[in-house]
């Protein structure tokens, strides 16, 4: 799902606080984090952030580092990423790419998905199955043999 930019820059304009972007990424980024690493218990809390985790896990390492190696401490390493789709659900602006990413991890809370569950997104025209920081068979899962993306 790619959001549409003028939705992300209000959304933006109305949640800043009258800080600029890297700032309100700073402070959001860091009071997320914070609440990952006081409730996460091994559930990964960062896949709910779906395709949007290869760009927004670039603006944790950017804006808020320490908090960031605090987290991964917790979790299984973050050691693998997709180019694809990352091309695929890239603005090209941290504060488009930040908003896109809390909208939609907030979609998935509201819809009670565990950070667990598969996301179905969009590449090329054809929906595939997509994990953080995973690497899924997307020709061998759920029969779809020979469907190469």
């Amino acid at each position: 799902m790619l959001f549409d930019k003028e939705y992300l820059r209000k959304q933006f304009e109305e949640n800043s606080e009258g800080l600029s972007e890297g700032k309100f990424i700073e402070k959001k980024a860091s009071q997320l984090l914070n609440i990952w690493i006081e409730h996460d218990k091994g559930e990964e809390f960062y896949k709910n952030t779906g395709p949007y985790f290869e760009v927004f896990y670039e603006i944790l390492k950017k804006y808020v580092p320490e908090k960031l190696l605090e987290y991964e401490k917790l979790i299984k390493p973050i050691d693998f990423f997709s180019e694809e789709v990352k091309r695929e659900y890239n603005y090209n602006s941290d504060i488009l790419n930040f908003m896109a990413s809390l909208s939609y991890l907030s979609e998935r809370e509201m819809n009670i998905s565990s950070p667990q569950d598969v996301h179905y997104i969009e590449l090329g025209g054809i929906e595939v199955p997509y994990m953080p920081n995973s690497n899924i068979d997307k020709n061998q899962f759920l029969g779809r043999e020979g469907n190469a993306v």
